[in-house]
C-alpha cells in the first residue's frame, strides 16, 4: 500500500533538517539519522530515523535498493537513555492504510513527555512499510526551504527542476512487481525482523516492548500477535505474542487471529461491507501492492493528499491552493467528482450549479 508519509517525509513535513548519518558499529548497516524539528515538544524529545537491512527473498524480483531495507522513526526523552534496551518501554506502533511513520510525530512526542512526567523514560518507534521506498520527497522538501507550494507542485506537475533532479512520475507496472510478494505475511515478517534486529534479546522483547497501531494497524497488531513465525506450533518463542509485553490501539481495535487463504481480512465488518473491498483490494492475507483504482485512491491521488498537507504547513491560515495547482487529467476530475459532489447532477456534469 502507498503511504502518504514515510519515515524519509517526516522530517520534511515537520520542516526538519536531518543530520549526518550514524552508522552502528555494533551492527553492520544499521544506520540512524537525527533531525531537528520545528515541531512542539523538539526540545524534550529527539527524533531520528533508524534504517536496518533487510533484503527481500530473491523470489520477488528486481526492485530498487532502498527497498532491501526496513525503517522507522524514532522518539526518545531528550534527558533519557540512548540505547533503547535501557529504556522502560519501547511502544511500536503500524501506520493506519494511508500512512507513513511521520503520521504519528505529533502523538509520539506527546507521550514521550507524559510518561517523563510520570518519571518513565519510553521510546516510540513509528514503523514504515516497504513501499515508502518508491516515494520522492525532492519537491516537498525543496517547498519547506523556499516557503512556495509552487515549488513542489511545479516539480510534481510541470516537469520543474529540483536539486539537479526531476519527477520521474509515480511507479507502476514492471517497476512495481515486486511489491505483489509484499503483503501481509512479509509484513508482519519485517516487524519481527525489526524487533529481533533492534532487539536481540527475547526476554527484553516480552519484558518492554508493547505493540500496537492506528486504524489498519491495530488490526495488522491482532494478525502479528498470532502468527506463527517459525512455522512449528511446539515451539513458542518465535510467536507472535512473545513479541510483545502488551498491546495498544489509537482509534482502532486489535483482535487476536490471523485470516486464512479465502478468509476476508477485514474483521468485524458486515459481509455488504467487507465483500465489495475485498473485490477491490484482495485479501490482504495474500498481497495488496500499490493501489491503483481509477480514481480516489492511487499514487498520483495520495500524493496529492500529502501536498495538501504541506499546503497546510506553509500557510495555515489561508485557503489551501492545492485545488488550482491540481494536473488536469481525468483522474483528477473524477477524483474531485467523486469527493466533492453535492449531488448526482454535480458528479455527472462537474458543473456545481446544474440543476439549481
Amino acid at each position: 500500500m502507498r503511504a502518504m508519509m514515510g519515515a524519509a517525509l517526516a522530517a520534511a513535513v515537520m520542516g526538519s533538517v536531518l543530520t549526518a548519518p550514524v552508522v552502528s558499529a555494533e551492527t553492520s548497516g544499521r544506520t540512524e539519522m537525527p533531525y531537528d524539528s520545528s515541531a512542539p515538544l523538539a526540545g524534550e524529545v529527539l527524533g531520528s530515523v533508524v534504517s536496518i537491512p533487510a533484503p527481500l527473498p530473491p523470489v520477488a524480483g528486481p526492485r530498487p535498493a532502498a527497498c532491501d531495507r526496513l525503517s522507522y522513526l524514532r522518539w526518545r526523552s531528550a534527558d533519557g537513555p540512548e540505547n533503547s534496551a535501557d529504556a522502560d518501554r519501547i511502544l511500536v506502533a503500524q501506520p493506519g492504510i494511508f500512512e507513513g511513520a511521520g503520521a504519528f510525530e505529533s502523538v509520539a512526542r506527546n507521550t514521550v513527555v507524559a510518561a517523563a512526567t510520570r518519571g518513565a523514560h519510553i521510546e516510540f518507534w513509528a514503523l514504515d512499510r516497504r513501499s515508502n521506498c518508491l516515494e520522492d520527497h525532492t519537491g516537498t522538501r525543496a517547498a519547506l526551504r523556499t516557503g512556495s507550494l509552487d515549488t513542489a507542485t511545479d516539480y510534481y506537475f510541470h516537469g520543474a527542476e529540483v536539486d539537479g533532479r526531476r519527477f520521474a512520475g509515480h511507479a507502476s507496472g514492471a517497476d512495481v512487481a515486486w511489491l505483489s510478494h509484499v503483503g501481509l505475511e512479509q509484513t508482519l515478517r519485517d516487524q519481527y525482523d525489526l524487533l529481533r534486529h533492534e532487539l536481540p534479546d527475547p526476554a527484553l522483547r516480552k519484558r518492554k516492548v508493547l505493540c500496537g497501531g492506528h486504524s489498519l494497524g491495530g488490526f495488522i497488531t491482532g494478525y502479528f500477535a498470532e502468527w506463527d513465525f517459525d512455522g512449528d506450533p511446539a515451539t513458542t518463542d518465535d510467536a507472535g505474542y512473545n513479541q510483545c509485553g502488551g498491546y495498544f490501539a489509537l482509534d482502532t481495535v486489535i483482535e487476536a487471529g490471523a485470516p486464512s487463504p479465502g478468509q476476508s481480512a477485514l474483521p468485524d465488518l458486515p459481509d455488504t461491507v467487507s465483500a465489495p473491498l475485498d473485490a477491490f483490494f484482495g485479501s490482504i492475507s495474500t498481497a495488496s501492492p500499490v493501489l491503483a483504482l481509477p480514481t480516489v485512491i492511487n499514487p498520483e491521488t495520495t500524493n496529492l493528499l500529502a501536498l495538501t498537507g504541506l499546503a497546510a504547513r506553509l500557510d495555515p491560515d489561508s485557503t489551501d491552493g492545492i485545488v488550482p495547482r491540481m494536473p488536469d487529467n481525468p483522474n483528477v476530475d473524477w477524483t474531485l467528482r467523486t469527493l466533492l459532489s453535492g449531488d448526482y447532477a454535480m458528479f455527472a456534469t462537474g458543473d456545481p450549479v446544474c440543476g439549481r
